[in-house]
């Protein structure tokens, strides 16, 4: 691999795929980023088996290597403000910087686990800013149950006029409505790791895609791909506890309440 990419963009990368980065991972090659150059770009991978996180950054080059997500890191936020230009053969990684050079460690790319991102099925479905307020607003509800799987994330159930985001913990329940093209997939529930990185990474110029099949749900916005390992379980049927046609209704202004 040779490719160049300037420290900003690689670093913004970096950080972003640092999150689905195991602090303790079963498989060794998993504590390090997939690094892939094509078609003026970087895609950096990461993945803890459950959350996979690919981020891509501009860039100049060809070719793949496997550097260690730690080491990177910390070597690249420590690097000035300039064009970065990382090549590999074997059993390491030199880093040009312009003013100075030092190596890493290499592995064989073949033994990072295999990623596949299908974008057939995915649709343009919401505004950030609708994705970010909802799962700010559900997060807080979500449980901690080991008990109830099916409580520990964030649902997304399509609707006729776009789709709900609900999460309960059995004793209280937040749901936001989106509002947008009907989305072509069956409801799923995702990890709170994985709806966090959504809310956090999400900026407010993106427009968010995402499908699911049977096993994986996938976002795409911005300049990242997230791939999670769905819940399996029943989310509880919610609709059936929100008082319909109640006329009890009570109003009071925000800050006095």
């Amino acid at each position: 691999m040779k490719v160049t990419c300037n420290k900003k963009a690689l670093l913004a990368a970096i950080n972003a795929a640092f999150k689905a980065v195991p602090s303790k991972a079963s498989i060794p090659i998993m504590e390090c980023f997939k690094l892939e150059a094509t078609d003026e770009k970087l895609e950096i991978t990461a993945t803890d088996g459950m959350m996979t996180i690919i981020s891509i950054a501009e860039a100049k080059g060809e070719g793949a290597a496997c550097l260690g997500a730690k080491l990177l890191l910390d070597a690249i936020r420590a690097l000035p403000d300039t064009d970065i230009e990382l090549s590999t053969d074997e059993a390491s990684c030199k880093v040009d910087y312009g003013t100075g050079m030092f190596s890493l460690p290499c592995y064989p790319t073949e033994d990072f686990p295999t990623i596949t991102v299908d974008m057939s099925k995915a649709m343009n479905v919401a505004v950030s800013e609708k994705i970010k307020t909802g799962l700010s607003f559900t997060l807080p509800a979500v449980a901690k149950d080991p008990m109830r799987p099916a409580l520990n994330g964030v649902f997304f159930n399509p609707t006729d006029n776009g789709f709900d985001l609900v999460a309960t913990d059995a004793h209280g329940l937040a749901l936001k409505t989106i509002a947008c093209d009907r989305v072509p997939t069956e409801g799923f529930i995702i990890p709170t790791s994985a709806a966090t990185f959504i809310r956090d990474n999400v900026s407010v110029d993106d427009t968010v895609m995402f499908c699911a099949d049977d096993t994986k749900a996938e976002f795409w916005f911005g300049h990242i791909i997230l791939i999670v390992t769905k819940i399996v379980g029943t989310f509880p049927k919610y609709q059936s506890i929100i008082p319909a046609n109640n006329q009890n209704i009570l109003t009071a202004p925000r800050e006095d309440l």
